[in-house]
Protein backbone atom coordinates (compact mmCIF):
# COMPACT_ATOMS: atom_id res chain seq x y z
CA UNK A 1 0.00 0.00 0.00
CA UNK A 2 1.29 3.45 -0.88
CA UNK A 3 0.60 6.61 1.09
CA UNK A 4 0.83 10.33 0.39
CA UNK A 5 0.95 11.75 3.89
CA UNK A 6 -1.89 10.04 5.76
CA UNK A 7 -3.87 9.19 2.59
CA UNK A 8 -3.74 5.92 0.68
CA UNK A 9 -2.57 6.69 -2.84
CA UNK A 10 -2.26 3.21 -4.31
CA UNK A 11 -2.43 -0.52 -3.66
CA UNK A 12 -0.39 -3.25 -5.31
CA UNK A 13 -1.07 -6.87 -4.42
CA UNK A 14 1.41 -8.90 -6.48
CA UNK A 15 1.43 -11.88 -4.12
CA UNK A 16 -2.27 -12.55 -4.56
CA UNK A 17 -2.57 -11.49 -8.20
CA UNK A 18 -4.90 -13.79 -10.06
CA UNK A 19 -7.36 -13.66 -12.92
CA UNK A 20 -10.73 -13.27 -11.27
CA UNK A 21 -13.62 -10.88 -11.12
CA UNK A 22 -12.69 -7.49 -9.66
CA UNK A 23 -15.10 -7.88 -6.74
CA UNK A 24 -13.07 -10.90 -5.53
CA UNK A 25 -9.97 -8.72 -5.24
CA UNK A 26 -11.94 -6.01 -3.45
CA UNK A 27 -13.37 -8.54 -0.98
CA UNK A 28 -9.86 -9.83 -0.31
CA UNK A 29 -8.61 -6.30 0.43
CA UNK A 30 -11.57 -5.65 2.75
CA UNK A 31 -10.95 -8.87 4.68
CA UNK A 32 -7.19 -8.47 4.98
CA UNK A 33 -7.26 -4.78 5.92
CA UNK A 34 -10.42 -4.47 8.01
CA UNK A 35 -11.25 -7.85 9.59
CA UNK A 36 -11.51 -7.78 13.37
CA UNK A 37 -10.64 -10.73 15.62
CA UNK A 38 -14.27 -11.94 15.60
CA UNK A 39 -14.31 -11.97 11.78
CA UNK A 40 -16.50 -8.90 11.35
CA UNK A 41 -15.22 -6.14 9.11
CA UNK A 42 -14.45 -2.81 10.74
CA UNK A 43 -17.27 -0.76 9.24
CA UNK A 44 -15.47 2.57 9.24
CA UNK A 45 -12.35 1.23 7.55
CA UNK A 46 -14.32 -0.93 5.10
CA UNK A 47 -16.51 2.00 4.13
CA UNK A 48 -13.44 4.19 3.56
CA UNK A 49 -11.89 1.56 1.28
CA UNK A 50 -15.13 1.16 -0.67
CA UNK A 51 -15.61 4.89 -1.07
CA UNK A 52 -12.04 5.29 -2.33
CA UNK A 53 -12.46 2.39 -4.74
CA UNK A 54 -15.73 3.83 -6.05
CA UNK A 55 -14.11 7.19 -6.75
CA UNK A 56 -12.11 5.39 -9.42
CA UNK A 57 -14.56 2.66 -10.46
CA UNK A 58 -18.26 2.42 -9.58
CA UNK A 59 -19.55 -0.93 -8.43
CA UNK A 60 -22.18 -2.58 -10.59
CA UNK A 61 -25.45 -3.64 -8.93
CA UNK A 62 -24.51 -7.32 -9.21
CA UNK A 63 -21.13 -6.59 -7.59
CA UNK A 64 -22.77 -4.84 -4.63
CA UNK A 65 -25.10 -7.82 -4.26
CA UNK A 66 -22.24 -10.33 -4.46
CA UNK A 67 -19.68 -8.57 -2.25
CA UNK A 68 -20.81 -10.21 1.00
CA UNK A 69 -20.49 -13.70 -0.51
CA UNK A 70 -17.02 -12.88 -1.81
CA UNK A 71 -16.09 -11.50 1.64
CA UNK A 72 -17.27 -14.79 3.19
CA UNK A 73 -15.03 -16.77 0.82
CA UNK A 74 -12.07 -14.42 1.34
CA UNK A 75 -12.46 -14.56 5.12
CA UNK A 76 -12.76 -18.35 5.19
CA UNK A 77 -9.65 -18.71 3.04
CA UNK A 78 -7.64 -16.18 5.04
CA UNK A 79 -8.62 -17.66 8.42
CA UNK A 80 -8.02 -21.27 7.30
CA UNK A 81 -4.60 -20.49 5.82
CA UNK A 82 -3.34 -18.18 8.55
CA UNK A 83 -4.97 -19.56 11.69
CA UNK A 84 -6.39 -23.00 10.96
CA UNK A 85 -10.01 -23.75 11.72
CA UNK A 86 -10.31 -21.78 14.97
CA UNK A 87 -13.88 -20.42 14.91
CA UNK A 88 -13.68 -20.42 11.10
CA UNK A 89 -17.42 -20.79 10.43
CA UNK A 90 -18.51 -18.12 12.92
CA UNK A 91 -15.81 -15.66 11.89
CA UNK A 92 -16.45 -16.13 8.15
CA UNK A 93 -20.19 -15.65 8.75
CA UNK A 94 -19.42 -12.45 10.67
CA UNK A 95 -17.44 -11.20 7.66
CA UNK A 96 -20.43 -12.00 5.43
CA UNK A 97 -22.93 -10.22 7.67
CA UNK A 98 -20.80 -7.13 8.18
CA UNK A 99 -20.03 -6.86 4.44
CA UNK A 100 -23.74 -7.22 3.74
CA UNK A 101 -24.50 -4.38 6.17
CA UNK A 102 -22.25 -2.00 4.22
CA UNK A 103 -25.03 -1.74 1.63
CA UNK A 104 -28.12 -2.38 3.76
CA UNK A 105 -30.55 0.36 4.74
CA UNK A 106 -28.77 3.13 2.85
CA UNK A 107 -30.66 5.66 0.80
CA UNK A 108 -27.74 5.77 -1.64
CA UNK A 109 -25.61 2.62 -1.36
CA UNK A 110 -21.83 2.92 -1.34
CA UNK A 111 -20.68 2.73 -4.91
CA UNK A 112 -24.01 3.64 -6.45
CA UNK A 113 -23.83 6.10 -9.30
Amino acid sequence: MFFLGDCVSGIINFRLRHDDVLIAELADVLVRWTMLSNGALDGERAEAILKGYCRVRQLQDNERQALAAFALAAAATFIAVSEGSIDLRVRAENAFLSAQSLFAARETPIGAA
